[in-house]
């Protein structure tokens, strides 16, 4: 596993892959987070990835989906910046509005899938897809520079409870 967050990290700021396009951006982003995921996990379960039951590795699966669909939430904040380095990142290349109704199309989805995916109680379900709605909509609605790094920062915590939903369970 650390090989892979090495190569992903060379590949990402020594090869350029953060700045040549915004799938292959998003695709590295995704692919760290589960390097990151799946390290937590084993050391946490002290056991080898190897050794995760199906379940947990289709899980993994879809947090690098989440993450895959989602992360240009991190570009909206900068995109004069991430223009002027040529940075081909999800706003600059299907425009500003399109990449806001992405992240909030695609996290009030995942909020509802990711509950349902561990069968989780109807209350838990309802705060996470309400907490989708509520990021979703800052996105959409909150559209200055300032506001995207604090919808940002809103996004972060939003992602840290969804990788928390398989504690829910207990």
């Amino acid at each position: 596993m650390p090989r892979s967050v090495i190569a992903l990290g060379y590949w990402y700021n020594d090869l350029h892959g953060a700045d040549s396009f915004c799938v292959v951006r998003n695709f590295i982003n995704a692919c760290g987070y589960m390097c990151f995921a799946s390290g937590a996990l084993e050391v946490m379960l002290e056991k080898s990835i190897h050794t995760f039951s199906h379940t947990t590795h289709q899980w993994l699966l879809v947090l690098g989906l989440v993450i895959f669909t989602t992360i240009q939430a991190q570009d909206m904040g900068d995109q004069e910046g991430d223009s002027m380095r040529s940075r081909w990142t999800v706003p600059l290349v299907i425009g500003d509005a399109s990449a806001r109704y992405t992240i909030a199309a695609f996290v009030v989805m995942w909020s509802y899938l990711c509950a349902s995916f561990w069968k989780l109680r109807i209350g838990v379900l309802v705060v996470s897809t309400g907490l989708g709605l509520l990021i979703g909509g800052r996105f959409v609605l909150r559209r200055t520079a300032k506001e995207d790094k604090v919808s940002f920062r809103f996004y972060n915590l939003w992602v840290a409870f969804i990788f928390s939903l398989p504690l829910w369970k207990w």
